[in-house]
């Protein structure tokens, strides 16, 4: 690659597609960096870190470290059968709510002899030409990938073959397919910026496959979820914007540090969410105390009547001392918080974001 530093230390490290470090560059400086406290630096049998893109399958990944590093991956992840989730398919014949079927690998629901899917929700037996038309959506992508056909295209033909060929597929690969994120990733930097709903549903819908490819601490997940954040907070959901801005910050401070220019901004944000939080919960206390109706003098002084006694008159003072109507967006929020706040801290041990990180989010959708 041109201009990729060769850094000899870093060479006594293998390469793992489900890697326990990353390393950020800083000059000439190369840093090693954990992303788990019980990771070992000085154990060289037990570190590893990642040659290449992640957000790949595994034949994908195979491929490429055999023509590059001349090696067949046999690492965590690449001998995990449920890696094949991420070139899984929807079943055809589910009515409502379609399960995911994996295509390569072993599955339960799959016959050794004749390689036939059976849904296990269904109960029906999958078409081969349904099968291979899911592979066929998967080598298009790679096809469209290879041959850069989308920089080739005037940005408002991009962006209608894009969103038509994620319609089209969505009916085939669930949102875990990597190759449908692979068309997020393409249509991404050629959404408007201030599209803030399109952004964020894009952002939503591929978080699934990210989370799954990335390890849970890794940079690209932290900058995933700031994005989710972002896109929340400018679409007037403050309550979420900092259940993910909070996650994002915790990342992106143990990559970079506290005094990090990234990690300052993600705080800022972050302070951002939890203002607008506390003036919606201020507007609603404030709401709720006009419609408070104050007691009486006399009904506080005067000396309560039995209901059972038929013979006296029954007086009922109502006080109304709050009102019990809470706004959904803001129960829902303080639940999420509350489900944050009771969680033991995970105290996520991140790097710094990383250029496929980077490839997920629009350049100017953050400040």
């Amino acid at each position: 690659e041109i201009g990729k530093g060769l850094y000899l230390d870093l060479c006594a490290y293998d390469h793992s597609c489900r890697p326990n470090t990353i390393y950020t560059c800083k000059g000439f400086v190369a840093t090693l960096r954990a992303l788990d406290r019980n990771v070992s630096l000085n154990d060289r049998s037990a570190t590893f870190y990642s040659y290449i893109n992640l957000l790949s399958s595994s034949q994908e990944r195979k491929k490429l470290l055999k023509d590059t590093w001349y090696f067949d991956c046999q690492c965590a992840r690449c001998i995990d059968n449920n890696d094949n989730i991420i070139t899984s398919m929807l079943c055809p014949s589910c009515s409502e709510t379609p399960e995911r079927l994996c295509i390569f690998g072993e599955a339960p629901y799959k016959n050794k002899l004749t390689q036939i899917l059976t849904c296990p929700k269904c109960h029906v037996d999958v078409p081969k030409e349904k099968v291979l038309e899911a592979i066929d959506a998967m080598r298009f992508v790679d096809r469209i990938l290879e041959k850069k056909e989308i920089e080739q295209m005037p940005k408002k033909q991009a962006v209608c073959f894009l969103k038509g060929l994620m319609e089209r597929f969505a009916r085939i690969l669930p949102n875990v397919n990597v190759y449908m994120c692979k068309i997020i990733q393409l249509l991404l930097p050629l959404i408007d910026p201030s599209d803030n709903e399109t952004l964020l549903r894009l952002h939503l819908e591929s978080e699934e496959c990210v989370r799954f490819c990335y390890p849970p601490n890794h940079p690209a997940v932290g900058v995933h979820l700031s994005n989710i954040g972002y896109f929340f907070l400018r679409c007037g959901h403050p309550h979420r914007a900092e259940l993910y801005l909070a996650m994002a910050y915790e990342i992106v401070k143990f990559t970079l540090g506290s005094d990090h220019a990234m990690t300052v901004s993600k705080y800022a944000l972050l302070e951002e969410a939890r203002r607008e939080v506390r003036e919606v919960r201020r507007i609603i206390i404030d709401q709720s105390s006009r419609f408070q109706v104050p007691v009486t003098s006399s009904s506080m002084t005067s000396k309560p009547k039995s209901v059972y006694d038929d013979k006296q008159r029954v007086e009922t003072v109502i006080t109304v001392s709050s009102l019990e109507q809470v706004h959904p967006e803001e129960k829902e929020g303080s639940s999420e918080l509350a489900d944050l706040a009771h969680r033991p801290q995970n105290h996520l041990h991140d790097s710094q974001a990383d250029e496929h990180a980077a490839s997920l989010s629009p350049s100017a959708s953050q400040p």
